[in-house]
């Protein structure tokens, strides 16, 4: 991947007007951006298609909007247009949301000038795939990039459909997320996959295709909460996927571990062995115990594979087990053990700690693991 922008088909790019499709979907507190972690992995794309003379027509979604315009002033894309502008030292423009206006302006695109597309999802047929709403897009440039591998399980417009209609490249940053992930694949032994967040259910095609290849399936957040109810533990209040109760009975008994303690909360949060949760209780993390059951896993680990964040990180009081097994698989990683953390929260929760690969891909980089074929990987060549 390293020399991804010297090895290419120039020719196809040099001086054209570019569809580029991101992944720019970041936190945001109120029009301040939160983690411009994804906003950051974009710029050498940006750099690199204007060295060639390219003109380019940003396309990303932003949260998730009704269709139409009436919610733009929350989910407008200006501050992300703000924030590459500052870093590229280079006017972007955010188009008008009107098709005739947006296609005019495009139209007057010039080389290395940019244009962001407003919120694709408030577009009517981007949600749909449709084919109508594809052409309108491939219509605006004379060749389209996808660089947003996090959305490339989505069979949306500006995903899939559109390379019916358009020359279609895979950007650079979508080819490293597949090189990498390939490595988790086909891991080195002993393997640790490491299962937080809310459902298990985006989780199962992933833990049916690696977990028989794993030595320990280490399981926290909402995802633990589930199996435990499952096998008729009391977890109280917490956050269970109750659709995943029957499949989580029996899944993989023999490779998963589950907490032994957990932190539950109140006015003061009070850490309990997992068989005395009551019925008022609320679990939002894992215990000290099973913090360090799961970093003697990680220990012996020569791959890792993380997703989901183990507690309730966005409050500090129930982020501990997150840090500390962030902190460990840190610690992995530098001792020479492949370690690949993916989603936007887990790569929230885990802060600024050296892995050896960040997916920007949750369920994206869940679903290519567990063997699905992602409709945004479909009609696409590489560079």
């Amino acid at each position: 991947m390293s020399n991804f922008f010297a090895n290419n088909n120039i020719k196809d790019l040099r001086n054209k007007k570019v569809l580029l499709r991101l992944d720019l979907n970041v936190p945001l507190l109120g029009k301040t951006i939160a983690n411009d972690y994804k906003l950051k992995s974009v710029l050498p794309t940006l750099r690199w298609l204007f060295s060639l003379n390219c003109s380019v027509i940003i396309v990303t979604h932003l949260g998730e909007p009704s269709v139409g315009f009436k919610e733009i002033n929350r989910y407008s894309v200006a501050p992300l247009a703000q924030w590459l502008s500052k870093k590229l030292s280079k006017n972007i423009v955010v188009a008008p949301t009107n098709w005739k206006k947006l296609s005019k302006q495009a139209t007057l695109l010039k080389a290395k000038q940019c244009l962001m597309l407003e919120n694709i999802r408030c577009f009517k047929g981007e949600l749909d795939n449709d084919d109508e709403f594809a052409k309108k897009l491939a219509s605006l440039a004379e060749v389209y990039i996808n660089d947003a591998f996090a959305v490339s399980h989505r069979a949306n417009a500006s995903v899939n459909a559109i390379t019916k209609y358009i020359k279609s490249f895979a950007g650079p940053l979508l080819e490293k997320e597949i090189i990498n992930l390939n490595k988790a694949k086909k891991p080195k032994k002993p393997l640790v996959l490491i299962m937080g967040g809310a459902k298990i259910t985006t989780k199962l095609p992933l833990l049916k295709k690696l977990a028989p290849l794993a030595s320990a399936v280490l399981i926290g957040g909402a995802v633990a909460n589930t199996i435990l109810a499952a096998r008729g533990f009391n977890v109280g209040r917490s956050l269970v996927d109750t659709k995943a109760l029957s499949e989580a009975k029996n899944i993989f008994k023999q490779k998963i571990i589950l907490p032994i303690d957990v932190v539950v909360g109140g006015q003061k949060p009070i850490v309990k062995k997992v068989e005395l949760v009551k019925d008022q209780d609320i679990i939002l993390d894992i215990g000290p115990k099973t913090i360090a059951l799961f970093n003697k896993e990680i220990k012996k680990a020569k791959t890792i594979f993380w997703n989901g964040p183990l507690g309730a990180f966005e409050d500090k009081r129930f982020a501990v087990a997150t840090r500390k097994i962030a902190q460990e698989v840190s610690r992995a990683s530098q001792r020479g053990a492949y370690s690949v953390i993916g989603g936007g929260e887990t790569v929230s929760a885990a802060g600024k700690r050296s892995f050896s690969f960040v997916s920007t891909g949750g369920g994206a980089s869940l679903s290519y693991l567990g063997g699905e074929k992602l409709p945004g990987l479909k009609r696409i060549v590489t560079l």
